[in-house]
C-alpha cells in the first residue's frame, strides 16, 4: 500500500531529472509523486515525461505563479494535491540515497509522527562537497525540540534544510506552515511546530538526503538586494515569532545564540543596511522581545566590531 506521497514545488528543470532518477534507484516504490509547477518559464513537463512510465507521478500546471508571493503557499497547494497519510515535501533539484524510503518504511510507528534524514551537501556537479569531519552535521539519536532549537541557533554545522523531513498529514492539517519571506527560516519554524506536536521529538533515520548547493537556489543567492532584503525582513520576523513561540511552549533559548544567528543573516548578505535600518529592526524587537533588541544592539557593537575583525568590514558597511 502507498502511503507516502512526494512532493515536489518545482520551478527549475536544470536539476530537475537528476532529482526524478534518484526515485526511480528506490528499493522500496510504496510512495506517489506530486508535481507542481509554479508556473514556470521552463519546460518542467518534457523532464517529467521521461518518467511517467517509471514513477507513479501526478503532474499539475499552475496557471499562477503562487512562489514569488508565497513560497509556503506554494508548498501548501502542491501538498493539497495528494491524499496519503505522510508527506514528504522534496524540491526540484536535491536528492535522496536509494534506502530512503525503505528505511522509512521498515522505520514508521505508532508513536511518532516527524521523521528525519541525515543529509549530505553536493554541488551543481552533483559532487559531495559536504565538511569531512562530518560529526556536526550527522545525527544518530532521536532529537527533542530542545535539541533542535538550540542547534539551529548555534550555527555550528547541524544541518537542518526542507527537504529531509517526513511528516503524518494530521500534523501539516493542524498546523500547515509558519511563513516568512522567500520561506527564509519558515523550515526551522515549522519543523520546531511539528516536533513539538509529537510529543517534543524528531525520530532520526539513518538514510541521506543530498541537498544541492547550486548557486541558484535561494540560500546561495547574497548578491540579489531584494533577495538580501527579504532575507533580513524574514529574519528578524523569525526572531520575534521565535521569542513568543518558546514563551507559549516553555522552551529555553539562549540569548546570546539567537543574537548570533540573527547577526549572521545580517552579514552574510550583500544588502547595504545602514543604520535607520538597523535601529528599527531593533525597535521591533525591543517592542515585542522583552530587552533581546538591548542585547543584540550590544552584540553587534561589541563581539563583531571589536573581537570579530574578520567581519569588521562588513559591520562597518551595514552602520555607515
Amino acid at each position: 500500500m502507498k502511503k507516502l506521497a512526494i512532493i515536489i514545488p518545482a520551478y527549475k528543470s536544470e536539476y530537475l531529472r537528476a532529482t526524478l532518477e534518484s526515485f526511480v534507484l528506490q528499493t522500496d516504490s510504496r510512495f506517489n509523486i506530486y508535481i507542481g509547477n509554479d508556473n514556470s518559464p521552463y519546460d518542467i513537463y518534457s523532464v517529467v515525461k521521461e518518467f511517467e512510465k517509471k514513477l507513479n507521478i501526478t503532474y499539475v500546471s499552475f496557471k499562477e505563479n503562487m512562489g514569488s508571493q508565497s513560497l509556503t503557499k506554494q508548498w501548501e497547494r502542491c501538498i493539497e494535491l495528494s491524499n496519503e497519510e505522510w508527506i514528504w515535501l522534496f524540491s526540484d533539484d536535491d536528492i535522496v540515497s536509494p534506502k530512503c524510503v525503505e528505511v522509512f518504511y521498515k522505520n514508521v510507528n505508532n508513536s511518532s509522527k516527524f521523521y528525519k534524514f541525515n543529509t549530505a551537501i553536493i554541488n551543481d556537479k552533483g559532487k559531495d562537497i559536504t565538511k569531512k569531519d562530518k560529526s556536526t552535521g550527522v545525527v544518530k539519536d532521536n532529537i527533542s525540540s530542545q535539541l533542535f532549537l538550540n542547534k539551529r541557533l548555534e550555527c555550528k554545522g547541524f544541518r537542518s534544510f526542507a527537504v529531509e523531513y517526513i511528516f503524518h498529514r494530521s500534523l501539516y492539517q493542524n498546523l500547515k506552515f509558519v511563513h516568512f519571506p522567500l520561506a527564509w527560516a519558515s523550515d526551522d519554524a515549522s519543523w520546531l511546530t511539528y516536533s513539538v506536536n509529537n510529543n517534543g521529538t524528531i525520530t532520526v533515520l539513518s538514510s541521506c538526503v543530498y541537498w544541492r548547493l547550486s548557486g541558484d537556489n535561494i540560500s546561495s543567492s547574497v548578491d540579489d538586494p531584494e533577495t538580501s532584503r527579504k532575507k533580513v525582513v524574514a529574519s528578524t520576523k523569525y526572531v520575534v515569532w521565535l521569542d513568543s513561540y518558546c514563551k507559549k511552549n516553555d522552551l529555553k533559548i539562549d540569548k546570546y545564540d539567537i543574537i548570533k544567528w540573527l547577526s549572521l543573516q545580517i552579514v552574510n548578505v550583500n544588502y547595504p543596511v545602514n543604520y535607520r535600518s538597523i535601529s528599527n529592526t531593533f525597535s521591533m524587537l525591543e517592542n515585542k522581545s522583552h530587552g533581546t533588541a538591548n542585547i543584540l544592539k550590544y552584540y553587534l557593537y561589541t563581539n563583531y566590531l571589536k573581537k570579530r575583525s574578520q567581519l569588521t568590514s562588513r559591520i562597518k558597511l551595514y552602520l555607515s
